[in-house]
């Protein structure tokens, strides 16, 4: 049967899904995914199974069972070097930008925030708990958990620890459910209503009110804590695997380069965790921030986002708005930084 034959009896999904179960073990891949292959550092409009790893090496310096197949059930398979870490920050980051990272009177997506024991991250987004019918705010398992240790209940502050966040005076609310699986990164913590709520994105001024899974070329946008707001392209949907404090998880979602022109624009870095990546020039919320490329040249950068949907599904939330209850909104006005 040749290349033609086969691609019609057996779609790309299916290519995927047999790549991910003879490869994803392999201890140097940190992606598998479907999209856009590169010839020469360009990418072509053709589609491909990517295998991402942490070094890519010549095929001459490979033994022979490290080797890829050239294709996978007649898709052509490509390797991409790429190097992915968590996105909050770390220990000894010093924030080039420091306007996200005081202690806001008013709580607004895209500041600082984080569990009392762990660093800084990204406010992501104002949800309601559908289990409790309460207020709260989604940004990653490891920003408002980060450890094996955590528990329903530990306080989450704003600003995060990394910035300066400390004690009672702090303490925005608590952690309610988290989720670290396959299905994302991603965590929510009850409000203590202790401080008013603008629902708007800093800098987007937009109210994420829906929910949508992402297409190969959609231009993306999100407002994170250390880079503010960048935009993207969703260059491939896959699984990416990622070391944690629990072991090195695979998540399911989709990953970002810069859009054409832009790049040499860092599009994430340290301390972004958490951010929404919305549908640009809409509401819509594609995915939730979680990684970041460890190369430090803008011209290798590329972000990680779970899936909003699979998120919100699995932790039984749903987006809020100023009209969704009765708490505190504060004016619709961008602080003064």
């Amino acid at each position: 049967m040749n290349t033609a034959d086969r691609k019609d009896n057996n779609t790309i999904q299916g290519a995927y899904e047999t790549a991910l179960r003879h490869y994803s073990q392999r201890d140097y891949l940190t992606g598998i995914d479907i999209g856009f292959k590169y010839v020469g550092g360009h990418a072509t409009d053709r589609l491909a199974i990517r295998f991402h790893v942490r070094e890519k090496l010549p095929v001459s310096a490979l033994e022979s069972a490290e080797r890829f197949p050239s294709e996978i059930e007649g898709f052509p398979v490509d390797v991409i070097q790429g190097n992915y870490a968590l996105g909050a920050l770390q220990p000894g980051i010093v924030p080039e930008s420091v306007n996200r990272t005081r202690r806001f009177g008013t709580l607004r997506p895209g500041i600082s925030v984080g569990n009392a024991n762990v660093t800084a991250g990204t406010l992501g987004m104002f949800v309601e708990d559908m289990r409790s019918g309460k207020p709260a705010i989604l940004s990653n398992w490891h920003v408002l958990a980060g450890s094996a240790s955590a528990q329903r209940g530990d306080p989450i502050l704003q600003p995060g620890p990394h910035d300066g966040g400390w004690g009672e005076r702090d303490t925005i609310g608590i952690l309610e459910h988290t989720l670290l699986d396959e299905n994302g990164d991603a965590a929510v913590a009850l409000l203590n209503k202790k401080r008013k709520i603008n629902p708007e994105i800093l800098d987007l001024d937009v109210v994420p009110d829906s929910l949508a899974d992402p297409e190969l070329g959609d231009e993306v946008v999100k407002s994170g804590r250390s880079t503010r707001v960048t935009h993207g392209r969703v260059d491939g949907k896959g699984r990416y695997f990622i070391h944690y404090p629990v072991g090195r998880i695979g998540i399911d979602g989709f990953i970002i380069i810069p859009k054409s022109g832009d790049e040499k624009i860092e599009i994430s870095t340290g301390g972004d965790s958490g951010s929404i990546w919305l549908k640009a020039g809409t509401s819509t919320v594609l995915g939730i921030h979680f990684a970041g490329e460890t190369d430090p040249s803008p011209t290798a950068e590329h972000a990680l986002a779970c899936y909003a949907l699979r998120v919100f599904e699995n932790l039984q939330i749903r987006p809020w708005t100023r009209q969704k209850h009765h708490m505190t909104v504060a004016p619709a006005l961008a602080p003064k930084l």
